[in-house]
């Protein structure tokens, strides 16, 4: 009847209304708890980092008092050793990075390049960040890491992405070859105005310090069975103050059930050595690809 239909209607929004206070209610309980946790998490890092210690060492032990710690409690950790040792020389980018390598003499501010229009104008560009920058002129990409590989040349420049084909893994490859990292990016465009290539300075030292509050990019990559870790690592990677650009993924050429997944993370560089330190600690097969000023 109709009278029956109105209070079944009746009814029914009752019970949605009291679902949506429930949801509402335990939305805000768990807000809290998550805001407890997190609190807790940062008092017992400050206390353990106050002692000092390698922070493998700290980290193990905190791990060890906290043996149900997520990714997220593990960024806190590392956040808070970073803050509490600003100073450790092995937090610097440097270290953390792989760009503490010092050219020989000789080969200070060379820049080796394949002399074509696009890498000139890419040098131009580079040549300002480089102090007394010369260009050294190669025949091909492998002879220009490999001088930069063999101490004569400080830097070279590689193709690493475009806007057709993305990254460019085969120059990815190249560089972790010869060990080399990406110290400095530009973009230039194409014939087409559509088209567009980024090009990478790429050595084994910093090409100039970074202020603490300068946007920068951290592009690294690690091997992982499947993607189960990544959303764990991109909530981490937020609570330290990074944020994910761009995510690739490669299969591996000996399995192709693995997966390399290349990340690309935008943080300033005062956050830089706690994403460094969480990466090392938390991801064995973690590489990191290059550190450069946005």
């Amino acid at each position: 009847s109709a009278s029956a239909l109105r209070v079944d209607r009746v009814e029914r929004t009752d019970i949605l209304a009291r679902l949506q206070s429930n949801w509402q209610t335990v939305d805000q309980r768990r807000t809290l708890v998550e805001e407890q946790k997190n609190l807790c998490v940062t008092m017992l890092a400050e206390q353990l980092c106050r002692d000092g210690g390698l922070p493998e060492e700290q980290f193990a032990t905190f791990l060890s008092l906290a043996p149900h710690a997520d990714e997220t409690a593990k960024a806190l950790f590392c956040r808070t050793y970073a803050q509490l040792h600003p100073g450790n020389r092995s937090l610097s980018p440097e270290e953390l990075f792989g760009l503490n390598e010092t050219p020989p003499a000789g080969a200070h501010g060379k820049i080796a390049f394949v002399r074509n229009r696009y890498n000139e104008r890419a040098y131009e560009y580079f040549s300002e960040l480089v102090i007394g920058a010369k260009p050294m002129y190669l025949s091909d990409f492998s002879e220009a890491c490999d001088s930069v590989y063999n101490g004569q040349a400080s830097y070279c420049i590689l193709p690493v992405e475009n806007s057709q084909n993305g990254r460019l893994f085969g120059f990815y490859a190249m560089m972790d070859r010869y060990e080399l990292k990406i110290c400095a990016l530009t973009e230039l465009d194409g014939n087409d105005t559509a088209d567009s290539v980024r090009y990478a300075l790429v050595g084994r030292s910093i090409v100039r310090p970074f202020a603490k509050q300068l946007p920068c990019a951290l592009e690294c990559s690690f091997t992982r069975e499947d993607g189960s870790n990544l959303c764990a690592l991109l909530t981490a990677a937020k609570a330290i103050g990074a944020t994910v650009q761009k995510v690739d993924f490669l299969p591996l050429e000996y399995d192709h059930s693995f997966y390399r997944a290349y990340l690309t993370f935008r943080l300033s560089s005062a956050d830089a050595a706690a994403l460094g330190l969480y990466l090392s600690l938390s991801y064995p097969n973690y590489n990191p690809i290059g550190f450069y000023s946005l």
